[in-house]
């Protein structure tokens, strides 16, 4: 996520935390969440919600929706996938 994160950033953070020895691409991040997502074992839910979270950042509430249905279908006693599932209906993204 941490590559996700700083590659996120505006350029000049970014310039900054390069040069502090930190180094980040948004779009490595958000491939190692979907590996992890897809073939992790302890880290796929956590991995899953984190990038819900950046496809909504990206204005992509398809995909998010996508993986908040299956995080709700495969964890039905938790009560806050359907909420930001129907938050993302009202929105109508």
């Amino acid at each position: 996520m941490s590559e996700y994160i700083v590659g996120s950033l505006p350029a000049p953070a970014r310039w900054l935390l390069r040069i502090a020895g930190y180094k980040g691409d948004k779009a490595q991040g958000m491939e190692q969440l979907k590996v992890t997502a897809g073939h992790g074992r302890y880290l796929a839910p956590l991995a899953r919600i984190l990038l819900a979270i950046a496809y909504l950042r990206d204005h992509d509430a398809g995909r998010a929706r996508e993986l908040l249905v299956a995080l709700a279908r495969d964890f039905p006693s938790n009560p806050l996938f359907p909420r930001e599932i129907q938050r993302i209906d009202r929105r109508g993204d």
